[in-house]
């Protein structure tokens, strides 16, 4: 496969399914020539000006013949993720910085100055090396037979969220979406539901940033997936953007 970040640890996760385990797991990357009919024409050690393909090699449990080519279909989804993810992170990356200057430009008249400030703070922290951008969508708030709506707008997926097999589709907010409409926080920082198939197995980290009309009601929602980085982890709250603000009204409150 073309060497790409995060392939081996993707790869990894991929044979490590279901309990499998991976008794030993190496990788070389080979500089390759192909004709047009993708067919390997010659082989180097190392040379900047041809295309840079990495050979992973794992010894994996022994498996039934019919699990085969389960771990085969499994295999070759995740390197579609990683292709996917990694060919988008920069639009994906812009997209965030579009926002952010947005935000700076004309922000919501919904929320005050102070938390305007915080979140670009904080959109600009997670875009510096704390956040590994996985897969970006923009959704729009319809309403239909007295139902409140969330539809994805068309070609507006990056990354993960472009693959076919993860089409956005139209969901009916509840009860719980509504209150979250309605409130005064213009980021939604959560987990999604489903776990990230590269780099790392974790639930995805989900950064949603509302949209709103000329009269400040939210119209939509420009959602970004990803996973926070071990330097994100490893940062004082008192330096994170929001949560320090969280952190300072409770000493506050409690007088320290």
């Amino acid at each position: 496969t073309p060497d790409m970040p995060f392939v081996t640890d993707s790869v990894l996760m991929a044979l490590s399914h279901d309990g499998l385990i991976t008794h030993h797991l190496s990788n070389v990357v080979f500089a390759t020539t192909r004709d047009e009919n993708h067919k390997l024409k010659s082989l180097k050690a190392d040379s900047d000006d041809l295309q840079q393909e990495v050979v992973i090699y794992a010894e994996i449990d022994r498996i039934h013949e019919d699990a085969i080519a389960e771990l085969k279909t499994r295999l070759d989804k995740t390197l579609v993720d990683v292709r996917a993810a990694v060919s988008d992170f920069d639009a994906m990356k812009e997209k965030l910085a579009s926002i952010t200057r947005a935000l700076q430009d004309k922000p919501p008249a919904t929320i005050s100055r102070e938390e305007v400030e915080e979140s670009i703070d904080f959109l600009n922290w997670i875009s510096d090396k704390m956040f590994t951008f996985l897969g970006y969508r923009e959704y729009r708030l319809g309403e239909r037979n007295n139902k409140l709506l969330l539809s994805p707008v068309d070609d507006s997926a990056l990354g993960l969220l472009s693959r076919k097999s993860r089409k956005g589709h139209t969901i009916e907010l509840t009860e719980e979406m509504r209150k979250l409409r309605r409130s005064r926080d213009w980021l939604i920082l959560t987990k999604a539901n489903s776990r990230s198939t590269v780099h790392r197995n974790a639930y995805l980290d989900y950064v949603g940033v509302k949209i709103y009309d000329d009269k400040g009601h939210a119209v939509g929602e420009r959602r970004f997936v990803g996973l926070l980085t071990s330097i994100a982890y490893s940062e004082s709250p008192r330096n994170i953007p929001l949560l320090r603000h969280k952190v300072r009204k409770i000493f506050e409150r409690a007088h320290v």
